[in-house]
């Protein structure tokens, strides 16, 4: 009898301890389990981030775009201003109280002479000029009809520096010109017309000025004071005591034309003028002298440009 109540003692003890080792086995199961919904958890913010990433790509899109793009818009000023076309012009040389050596005055009607000028700017401000006119085919007559061949040549090389005032250009330079006017008789010639040769060496102090007045239009002027370095014939071989200066101005217009971006016609006045005092003395009259008197003299330019111009 007590081997049996020993036997259920044992028994039931083993079948009621069986539950309770099986509970805590669930618990570490449940609790073994327990991450894995952590995991699902941390899944979800990876998915919101790709929206992020996207983003990213557009930004990078859109950056892309704009590197292709231009930068900002072009430079407000030019770079370069080459013109040409042609100028007509007059001249008149007369002397002031002319009394020994039979010296004559002269004058020209209009005559045409291709021009070519360019303007190259190596900076904003600073810049580099020239210029080049040719008479061509001219010919001179005097009172009696005689006719001779006559030659007229300008040329300019110089530097600008450019102010901005506003939408203004001003432009004072500095610069140094040459400018010839000859007749050249036959050698055959009894009686060579005595119309002294000038060739002007000057240096040129002004300044231009470009004023617009909307988009395709604009007003063009300047002047220049003329410093006389040489003058040739005149001076050399007629007068040779002789002292003058000079100046020159123009003004105009300018209008954009449709054909080209930057091309434009140009129509101007200008005016250039010389005042010679010869200081005659009476060393001109001796032997070796130039054997020429006169009190003074003026040479007198008026003309007109017609052309067109390319600007960038």
């Amino acid at each position: 009898m007590a081997k049996k109540v020993a036997g259920i003692l044992n028994g039931g003890g083993a079948k009621e301890e069986a539950p309770v080792a099986e509970a805590p086995a669930k618990e570490e199961a449940v609790a073994e389990e327990a991450p894995k919904p952590k995991k699902k958890k941390a899944a979800a913010p990876a998915e919101e981030e790709k929206p992020a990433k996207s983003e990213e790509a557009t930004v990078s899109a859109s950056a892309s775009k704009d590197d292709e793009e231009p930068s900002g818009p072009a430079a407000p000023f030019t770079r370069f201003d080459l013109a040409a076309g042609a100028h007509v012009y007059g001249r008149n040389f007369s002397y002031n109280d002319s009394r020994v050596g039979g010296q004559q005055a002269y004058k020209l009607p209009a005559v045409p002479a291709p021009t070519i000028s360019a303007d190259v700017y190596v900076t904003k401000n600073i810049g580099l000029s020239g210029s080049f006119e040719y008479s061509m085919a001219l010919i001179s007559e005097d009172k009696d009809g005689f006719r001779y061949a006559t030659s007229s040549m300008g040329w300019s090389v110089g530097a600008k520096y450019r102010l901005f005032l506003g939408a203004t250009e001003l432009t004072p330079g500095l610069a140094y010109s040459g400018y010839g006017f000859k007749i050249t008789p036959e050698s055959t010639d009894k009686k060579p017309p005595q119309v002294a040769a000038v060739a002007y060496k000057q240096v040129k102090i002004g300044s231009g000025i470009r004023i617009p007045v909307s988009d395709k239009f604009a007003l063009v002027g300047g002047g220049n004071y003329l410093f006389l370095v040489d003058v040739g014939e005149l001076k050399d071989t007629y007068f040779p005591y002789m002292t003058g200066r000079g100046g020159e101005g123009f003004a105009g217009i300018a209008f954009a034309l449709p054909w080209a971006a930057g091309l434009e016609g140009r129509l101007s006045a200008d005016f250039r003028r010389y005042v010679f005092s010869m200081n005659s003395d009476k060393k001109d009259l001796e032997t070796g002298g130039s054997g020429r008197i006169a009190g003074g003299a003026v040479d007198q330019y008026v003309g007109a440009n017609i052309g067109f111009a390319f600007r960038k």
